[in-house]
């Protein structure tokens, strides 16, 4: 299992055990790995493919530096954790 699995399971179950519910989680985890899907097809769309070089002033295609999927997941990661889960509690508290 790679370290990205590993997170996303001990945050599965983090938030199993804070809001006593299987399906806060389960959405957490699907929409977090959507997010970092789309992420990384643009990030490859664009410096890989050379789409929309003009528009993002992009020089050229070529590769990815090793670092960026890596920070991209990282971004995401606690932008889709703390943001959709609060967006799905909050109503459920009031």
């Amino acid at each position: 299992m790679n370290r990205q699995a590993k997170w996303l399971l001990l945050m599965s179950l983090l938030l199993m055990v804070v809001f006593r519910s299987l399906l806060v989680p389960l959405k957490a985890v699907i929409m977090n790995l959507l997010s970092i899907a789309a992420a990384y097809g643009v990030v490859v769309a664009v410096f890989q493919w050379g789409w929309l070089n003009n528009v993002l002033n992009v020089p050229g295609t070529g590769p990815i530096f090793p670092f960026l999927p890596i920070m991209v997941f990282a971004i995401l990661f606690v932008a889709a954790v703390g943001l959709g889960t609060q967006a799905q509690v909050a109503p459920a508290c009031r």
